[in-house]
């Protein structure tokens, strides 16, 4: 069978977290007077603290200060974790799958490790991953920098990576890659993923086959 990496996104892929996240936020914003809407959440959901939270204040912080606010807000995020983060339904069989196939499988997100960390554990995923690539010191998504690096670290060629994502900075950023992309609209109604090479509801609406088709995976 050929060979495939796997780059999983966390948020809105492996685990719902979308609303752990959200009430996180707008509850740090809110003690700083700055309202914060849903529809914003979903704008920017996919991308590091360091970028968008400048575009949120409305100006450009100090990096100590911008370390403050982000450290402060997911440290809030990691105490909320126990009962209201969740594994997606599909996950775990499609997880299974491609260990039972010799794939490569990584975590790309743009959290930072602690999190990571905290969800992966928490959702006992650990054994599945050769990985867990954050985009400390590159470029976060849609910039590729993050699918590449994590293809790098796992000795993969870009060509024969599938990403796993569910925003649209992420699927620009596995599309700039160079990479397949299977999209899952948790986040988005399908008809804004449509950039991907493939976009289904939910991963437990994937078929055996429906993978195979995708990556073109031929018996040896």
């Amino acid at each position: 069978m050929n060979q495939w990496t796997i780059l999983w996104d966390m948020d809105g892929v492996l685990a719902d977290t979308a609303e752990a996240h959200y009430k996180t936020w707008s509850k740090f914003l809110a003690e700083k007077n700055i309202a914060y809407t849903y529809d914003e959440f979903k704008q920017f959901f996919g991308m590091k603290n360091q970028d968008f939270l400048p575009i949120i204040l409305g100006y450009t912080p100090s990096q100590e200060l911008l370390n403050q606010y982000s450290d402060a807000k997911e440290k809030a995020f990691r105490d909320s974790i126990n009962g209201n983060v969740h594994i997606f339904p599909g996950v775990l069989e499609l997880l299974q799958q491609f260990k039972k196939w010799g794939f490569k499988q990584a975590v790309a997100s743009s959290a930072v490790i602690e999190n990571i960390d905290a969800v992966i554990d928490a959702l006992n995923l650990r054994s599945y991953f050769d990985a867990l690539v954050t985009p400390t010191g590159i470029a976060s998504k849609p910039e590729p920098d993050i699918f590449l690096h994590a293809a790098k670290v796992l000795e993969a060629s870009p060509d024969h990576c599938l990403v796993i994502e569910d925003s649209l900075h992420g699927i620009t950023a596995g599309k700039r890659a160079h990479m397949k992309v299977l999209a899952v609209a948790t986040s988005y109604p399908p008809e804004r993923l449509k950039e991907a090479d493939k976009v289904v509801d939910r991963l437990s609406d994937l078929t055996e086959d429906d993978i195979k088709k995708l990556l073109h995976l031929l018996e040896q």
